[in-house]
């Protein structure tokens, strides 16, 4: 996506596969006026999902879904619920919080010495997003996701995995689905915390299994929470 960006401007597009009988095209907007564009109007513009589709039954195609389900199954309630999380009045109400991780990452700065501003700025975020949205985890277990959510990116949209899908041993794209595999145990683990959760300040994730809580007793379909809380972790 960066080599994408510096080659071709903030808008641009491409073909992941080339054994498809259907080549799509996808489609990325880089700024915050194109984020403002393509979510505003969702009749003109549809989302899609975080990777190319998987073998039946995988946990690609648990993970990749994100809000975007093919049909309604409560994810709408869902994107109702968390959007409070991510308008500008939740971001200055938690400035203090803010404000003190700056001052600690600050700290960890000597000065006079060189720092890669991209990685500091990516463990900064990491940590905004572990103290507002995901405060059931340590920092440590949600950069180890980190890596994990950056590695299966890359797989999905720039490797050997997505340009020849071939699910035999020792392919790329067997070595994506393991990883996938793995991710999914990881978020599988972070929902069922929350399930025995009652927190009195529930963070993000936990407000999501609250409301899958309240639709299953009122008699709707149990909703898969990984690919709502991929999309979440990597927005953020």
């Amino acid at each position: 996506m960066e080599k994408g960006h510096r080659r071709f401007g903030s808008v641009f597009g491409f073909s992941p596969t080339i054994l498809s009988q259907r080549q799509r095209k996808h489609l990325f907007g880089l700024t915050s006026e194109c984020n403002r564009q393509i979510l505003s109007d969702p009749v003109t513009f549809r989302s899609c999902s975080l990777s190319a589709r998987g073998p039946a039954g995988s946990a690609i195609n648990r993970i990749r879904t994100g809000f975007q389900p093919p049909q309604a199954d409560g994810r709408n309630e869902i994107r109702k619920l968390v959007m409070p999380f991510f308008t500008k009045s939740a971001v200055q109400g938690s400035q203090t919080d803010i404000v003190q991780l700056a001052e600690e990452c600050l700290e960890t700065c000597p000065v006079g010495t060189e720092q890669d501003m991209s990685i500091r700025l990516r463990e900064f975020s990491l940590r905004i997003s572990c103290r507002l949205l995901f405060r059931g985890e340590t920092f440590d277990h949600a950069q180890m996701l980190s890596e994990m959510f950056q590695d299966f990116v890359r797989r999905s949209y720039f490797s050997l995995a997505t340009v020849l899908p071939i699910n035999l041993p020792a392919t790329p794209y067997r070595r994506f689905m393991q990883r996938c595999e793995q991710l999914a145990d990881q978020l599988d683990e972070m929902v069922q915390k929350r399930k025995t959760s009652d927190s009195a300040e529930p963070d993000i994730l936990e407000l999501m299994v609250r409301n899958c809580r309240n639709t299953n007793s009122e008699g709707g379909a149990p909703l898969d929470l990984i690919g709502p809380a991929t999309f979440l972790f990597i927005a953020s």
